[in-house]
């Protein structure tokens, strides 16, 4: 039985419309956090992917597994470690196939090939991948092999 002049519990329109509303002002600041986090965490963990395929390849020549030569190619979309002289003259069935994260670009040295004595590349330089939104991380390869990123 109500009492005339009280209140029934429950909400009215404007409480629902206030909440409604901070929760929409809370959205809007968090997802572009969150997207930004995000691309930040793809990016470091290609690079880590990379010189992790980088130090698996030159420890395969080094082992001379296989007596040959073991590199690893970069291309947008993938990372391949692969056994042979070259990305184009490799043979596939040892291929090592890592996904990158979607709209990773690499840039810069794309192919490295370690011997099979000394593990040295065949090429030093920097490899730098791009994010969708511009962002950049870099993996370096040194004269003797070292990998820092």
């Amino acid at each position: 039985m109500c009492v005339k002049g009280s209140r029934e519990p429950g909400f009215n329109l404007v409480e629902v419309i206030l909440s409604i509303g901070l929760f929409a002002a809370l959205v809007t600041v968090t997802v572009p956090v969150y997207r930004t986090f995000q691309v930040q965490n793809d990016l470091t963990l290609a690079a880590g992917v990379t010189a992790q395929a980088m130090r698996r390849a030159q420890w395969e020549a080094r082992a001379s597994n296989g007596d040959t030569t073991w590199g690893v190619n970069v291309q947008t979309g993938a990372i391949t470690l692969f056994r042979g002289a070259s990305y184009a003259t490799r043979d596939a069935d040892y291929d090592d196939v890592y996904v990158l994260g979607s709209g990773i670009t690499p840039t810069g040295l794309l192919e490295v090939v370690f011997d099979g004595v000394q593990g040295d590349p065949d090429g030093t330089g920097t490899l730098t991948l791009t994010g969708p939104d511009g962002a950049t991380k870099t993996v370096t390869i040194g004269d003797y092999g070292q990998v820092a990123y």
